[in-house]
C-alpha cells in the first residue's frame, strides 16, 4: 500500500475497478487502508465492501480480500477503466438492497430530525424561562447554539476518521458542552410548566 493518495475521493465503479487491478484479484489490506487509498472514510469503506461481500463480488477472509473468479475472468493486464467497470459487474444485489433500504434511512432521518426540533423547541423555551431579561437575544442564542450542535456532530460522523485528533476532541468537547445546555433548557421548560400549574391549581383552592 506504497500509492499515493488520490487527488479526488473515488466513486465506486473506481474502487472495484482498482482492487480488480490488483494481481490475482488478492488484496491483503483493511479497510482503513482501503479508505486512505480511495478517498474514502472508514465507514464508507466498510459498507461497500459488505455491499460488495453479499453481492459476490468478492470474497474476504481473516487476512485478505480476493475479487471472484467471475469478475477476474474478464479482467486483463491493463487496468480496467470506470466503464469496462460497469459493464463487466452489475450490482443488481447492491442495488436492490439499497432500494430497500430507502424507506428505513428516510424514516430514521425524519425521526432523528424531529427529535432534534421538539429537544431545541423545548430547551429554548426553557432558557427563556431562566433568562427573562433578554427573551429575543436568548432565543437567537439557542437556535444558534442547537444548529452548531447539529452541524458538528454530523461533521464529526463524515470525517471521524481524517480529523485532527485535536479538532475531533474539541468538537466532542463543545457537543457535550451543548448537550448539557440543552438538557437545562429542558428542565426549565419543565419547571416552569410545574410551577404554573401549582399556583393554577393554589388559585382554584383559594377562590
Amino acid at each position: 500500500m506504497t500509492e499515493t493518495i488520490p487527488t479526488r475521493p473515488f466513486d465506486e465503479m473506481e474502487a472495484l475497478a482498482w482492487l480488480r487491478s490488483r494481481p490475482e484479484g488478492v488484496v491483503t489490506a483493511s479497510a482503513a487502508e482501503l479508505g486512505r487509498r480511495w478517498g474514502w472514510n472508514r465507514m464508507r469503506t466498510g459498507r461497500r465492501l459488505k455491499a460488495w461481500e453479499k453481492a459476490g463480488l468478492i470474497r474476504r477472509n481473516a487476512e485478505a480480500i480476493i475479487v471472484t473468479t467471475s469478475v477476474t475472468s474478464t479482467v486483463t493486464n491493463v487496468t480496467p477503466t470506470v466503464a469496462e467497470a460497469v459493464s463487466a459487474a452489475p450490482m443488481p444485489k447492491t442495488a436492490v438492497t439499497r432500494h430497500s433500504m430507502m424507506p428505513v434511512k428516510s424514516a430514521a432521518f425524519i425521526v432523528a430530525l424531529a427529535l432534534a426540533c421538539v429537544s431545541a423547541a423545548f430547551s429554548i423555551d426553557g432558557l427563556t424561562a431562566i433568562f427573562a431579561g433578554a427573551f429575543w437575544p436568548v432565543i437567537i442564542m439557542g437556535a444558534a447554539l442547537e444548529a452548531g450542535k447539529l452541524v458538528a456532530a454530523a461533521w464529526l460522523t463524515e470525517h471521524w476518521n481524517s480529523a485532527p485528533p485535536l479538532m475531533r476532541l474539541v468538537l466532542v468537547a463543545m457537543i457535550g458542552v451543548l448537550t448539557g445546555l440543552n438538557a437545562l433548557g429542558a428542565f426549565g421548560f419543565l419547571t416552569r410548566a410545574h410551577l404554573e400549574h401549582m399556583m393554577a391549581v393554589d388559585l382554584a383552592l383559594a377562590d
